[in-house]
């Protein structure tokens, strides 16, 4: 399964384009340190109206756990109401490094370790799944991968540099075996020509391809489920899963619902 990665840093012109490009899912950097990216709602919304999976990630700027059990709590608190297939991954690489040595914090693999279990424990108390990002270096010689492994991994594993690296010359079977319990491996960047500059790219590993998304007319019904959600990305309150209203106006992935006047996502 193809996928991406996008934050602020990246320009998406047109989502429907990317997913007709064979793009299936999408991770969008949610924050970082205590800040929310704020990029992040209008992306998610657009991902999922495109038809692609979606997912999220935190870029650690943790110095011990006392700040990595506060990054989670900003962490669900921004994902509060959104709907989720993928888990949330929580990105532990050099810059993470960087930031704490000029605090004068100098990790060891135990803290290292310490700090992505104490978010990822904390993200899945929210009903999230939770998940590592990092890159060789830290999986295998910096982290005890041992114990992170009852998380998701998201390995960061380059092949090509300088965005030429593209879905036709690597194939998902490219994975390096050290990796092979990865559920998305990113390998390099490419250009999109429906984003502007560089997009990270990835490959997903027994992640459930998107449905199809049920084509709904004018004075059809629906029936609220659980976990719908708005266009807004905020969830339809629980009073009224199970009540089925009826459809006003079409659109790309959503619907009006007429008694109560609300555009849902399907």
């Amino acid at each position: 399964m193809r996928g991406i990665d996008i934050s602020k840093h990246n320009t998406i012109r047109s989502f429907p384009a990317l997913r007709a490009e064979g793009i299936e899912f999408c991770i969008v950097r949610a924050g970082y340190g205590t800040s929310v990216d704020p990029k992040f709602a209008g992306y998610i919304k657009s991902a999922r109206d495109a038809g692609m999976l979606v997912g999220a990630y935190w870029f650690c700027y943790a110095r011990d756990t006392v700040e990595a059990r506060r990054e989670a709590e900003v962490c669900a608190n921004t994902l509060n109401g959104y709907k989720l297939d993928l888990p949330v991954f929580y990105d532990f690489e050099y810059d993470t490094e960087r930031y704490a040595a000029k605090t004068q914090v100098k990790y060891t693999t135990k803290s290292r370790t310490d700090i992505i279990e104490t978010f990822c424990t904390e993200i899945t108390k929210h009903g999230y799944k939770a998940g590592v990002y990092t890159n060789p270096d830290y999986w295998l010689y910096k982290l005890n991968s041992d114990r992170l492994a009852k998380w998701a991994l998201w390995i960061a594993a380059y092949r090509q540099s300088d965005c030429k690296a593209s879905f036709a010359t690597t194939s998902p079977f490219d994975l390096p075996a050290a990796y092979g319990n990865a559920i998305i491996w990113q390998f390099g960047k490419c250009k999109f020509t429906k984003a502007v500059g560089d997009v990270d790219i990835n490959y997903g590993y027994g992640i459930k391809s998107p449905v199809p998304a049920k084509t709904y007319k004018v004075g059809d019904t629906y029936t609220v489920k659980a976990g719908d959600v708005y266009t807004t990305g905020r969830k339809v309150p629980a009073r009224l899963v199970g009540k089925t209203y009826t459809v006003r106006q079409v659109r790309s992935g959503a619907v009006l619902l007429s008694e109560i006047n609300s555009w849902v996502s399907v």
